[in-house]
């Protein structure tokens, strides 16, 4: 690969032919280009052995571990920090993603938004929501510390401030409204509960709300 400090100093790793193809960019802080593989790193550093494909990362710490993951977009402090191997993340916000190591698809935007994720699919907009997931998967999660104790459910959609935080475990719940929640019966997670309403609580499982 062919690295370029953002200062415009050259740092090169040369291809297997001994070549290196460098261009001069504008003077700005910390950060190299990697003309091989069509990314920017500005604030951060990406390890040597990165051969990450279109990847696009701003602010200091983000997508600094990256080694094969591909098309990521990070943008704030620790954003996507640990990301190794997973594809197409976007990470908006401090620490937004910061865990993710080999998670795909995953949208987080807001600070401290699926700080611990492992999981895929997830969506997740609004200050620590989804704060606790690690493995769940195709969640979405809209408003302030919405879903911020799901840990490994997977499928459940919850919109508004604190939105189904009473879902840990739980599946395929639906939650709309502030302060709305499911009911966990008997101690059971939740699953395909649908809840509407401010501060609205759920009947039970396989009912609407």
């Amino acid at each position: 690969n062919t690295l370029i400090d953002i200062k415009g100093n050259v740092q090169e790793q040369l291809d297997s032919k001994g070549t290196s193809n460098v261009s001069e960019i504008s003077d700005l802080k910390d950060g190299v280009v990697d003309l091989d593989n069509n990314a920017i790193y500005l604030g951060s550093t990406p390890t040597e052995e990165n051969t990450g494909k279109n990847n696009s990362a701003f602010g200091t710490r983000t997508l600094s571990k990256n080694t094969i993951g591909s098309d990521n977009q990070a943008l704030g402090y620790g954003a996507l920090n640990s990301n190794s191997s997973g594809n197409r993340n976007i990470a908006i916000g401090r620490d937004a993603l910061l865990s993710n190591k080999e998670g795909d698809d995953n949208t987080a935007i807001s600070n401290i938004s699926l700080p611990a994720n492992t999981g895929s699919e997830n969506t997740s907009v609004g200050s620590f929501s989804m704060l606790s997931n690690t493995s769940g998967s195709g969640n979405t999660a809209s408003g302030f510390s919405t879903l911020e104790n799901l840990v490994t459910g997977s499928l459940n959609t919850a919109v508004g401030s604190k939105a189904g935080n009473l879902i840990s475990e739980g599946s395929e719940n639906t939650v709309i409204g502030a302060e709305a929640d499911v009911r966990k019966v008997g101690g059971r997670e939740a699953k395909n509960q649908t809840v509407i309403g401010y501060a609205a609580k759920s009947r039970g499982d396989n009912t609407v709300t």
